[in-house]
């Protein structure tokens, strides 16, 4: 539901992961999985479902933990999709950008939400899916990793200053 990959309606974790040993599959044996954020979910998930098809895990910037209700509503995420929902498209570029901006608070992270909007006939839109991804973010917030271990070569990296170290 990011960039010009398909959209679907289903931005669940589990959808993902389902998506990924499709893929594995395909190439068949054992691979190794690199997960970044959302994508880190992702491949832990993947890794205690489907661990006879992993090689190795990376995680960078998410932890194997269960967030709270309370947690997941001031990730500033949700914040900035509905912010970015909210801005009105059809006043052109130039005015969007500098309400990106203003919205954003710096250039850097205004920068990288620009990068996700697209013109297409003379009119801009969103690249990424917000309904689904707002429609799915409880639920991918939680995670059992009581119900099975991944034993096989694991990295895991995150930021000092992030939002989601354990």
């Amino acid at each position: 539901n990011h960039g010009a990959s398909f959209h679907s309606q289903d931005d669940g974790v589990s959808s993902h992961v389902e998506d990924l040993a499709a893929l594995v599959r395909s190439v068949g044996g054992k691979v190794s999985v690199i997960g970044h954020s959302f994508g880190g979910r992702v491949a832990m998930e993947f890794a205690l479902k489907y661990k006879e098809a992993l090689e190795s895990l990376v995680i960078l910037d998410i932890s194997p933990r269960k967030f709270s209700p309370t947690e997941r509503e001031e990730l500033s995420t949700i914040g900035y999709i509905r912010a970015l929902q909210a801005i009105d498209l059809s006043l052109g570029r130039e005015w969007v950008e500098s309400e990106i901006l203003r919205m954003a608070g710096n250039k850097s992270l205004s920068d990288f939400f620009r990068t996700n909007l697209i013109e297409s006939g003379g009119a801009l839109s969103w690249r990424v899916n917000f309904p689904a991804i707002l429609s799915s973010f409880p639920s991918n917030f939680s995670f059992d990793y009581s119900k099975s271990q991944f034993t096989g070569p694991s990295l895991v990296i995150f930021g000092t200053k992030s939002e989601f170290r354990v």
